[in-house]
C-alpha cells in the first residue's frame, strides 16, 4: 500500500495536453530480495500487458487504472488455486495524469515479470507497488510469445525493486519451479 507524501506537477502526458501529477509515495513493507518478495506474494507470473481497461477514481479521490495482462509463465503460486486463465487483471494506483514518480503507469505491450497479492478473484495488484515489478526482455528482439522464453533477460524496474539481475531461466529455478 501506497501512503502519499507529496505530488510535484511535470511534464506532459502522452494521453492529453495536461500535465501529469507524480506522486511520491512510501512503498511498506519493502522486500530485499526475489525469495522473500515470492514468500509474500500470492502469485508470480511473466508476460505482458495486452490491454488498458481504463481508469476510475473512487469516492476518497484515488485513482486507479485496471490492465488485462497476458500470462506466458506462471513462476510461483501460494494460494494454491489453479490459475487456469491466460488473462489476469492488475490494478495499478495511478491514471494518465496522476502517477506514482517511482512506479509509473503500465504501457500496452510492456513485458514484465510481476509479484503480485490477490485481492479479489482473478483480479490483481503488484506487491508493493516497484519492490514487485521487474522488467522482462527478450535478447533476440522477438516479439509475442518471447516472454516466456527463459533466455530472456529479468531486471529491476528501478533502484525500490527487489533485488535480481538475470534470465527468466535462472528465475524459474531460484523460485524452484
Amino acid at each position: 500500500m501506497a501512503t502519499a507524501v507529496g505530488l510535484l506537477a511535470t511534464g506532459c502526458s502522452q494521453h492529453s495536453d495536461q500535465p501529469v501529477q507524480h506522486v511520491q509515495a512510501k512503498w511498506a513493507p519493502g522486500y530485499g530480495d526475489v525469495k522473500e518478495l515470492d514468500a509474500h506474494s500470492d502469485l508470480a507470473v511473466a508476460g505482458r500487458f495486452s490491454k488498458n481497461l481504463g481508469e476510475k477514481t473512487d469516492n476518497n479521490g484515488v485513482t486507479r487504472t485496471d490492465f488485462e495482462f497476458t500470462i506466458t509463465k506462471q513462476l510461483s503460486n501460494h494460494k494454491g488455486d489453479a490459475v487456469g486463465a491466460k488473462t489476469i487483471l492488475i490494478r495499478q494506483t495511478g491514471g494518465k495524469n496522476i502517477q506514482s514518480e517511482d512506479d509509473t503507469l503500465f504501457q500496452e505491450d510492456e513485458k514484465a515479470v510481476l509479484f503480485l497479492r490477490e485481492f479479489a478473484p482473478g483480479q490483481y495488484a503488484v506487491i508493493s507497488g516497484p519492490n514487485g515489478r521487474f522488467n522482462l526482455t527478450d535478447p533476440k528482439g522477438v516479439t509475442g510469445q518471447a516472454a516466456a522464453s527463459t533466455e530472456a533477460t529479468v531486471s529491476p524496474f528501478n533502484n525500490e525493486t527487489a533485488k535480481f539481475s538475470g534470465s527468466l531461466g535462472q528465475l524459474t529455478t531460484l523460485l524452484g519451479q
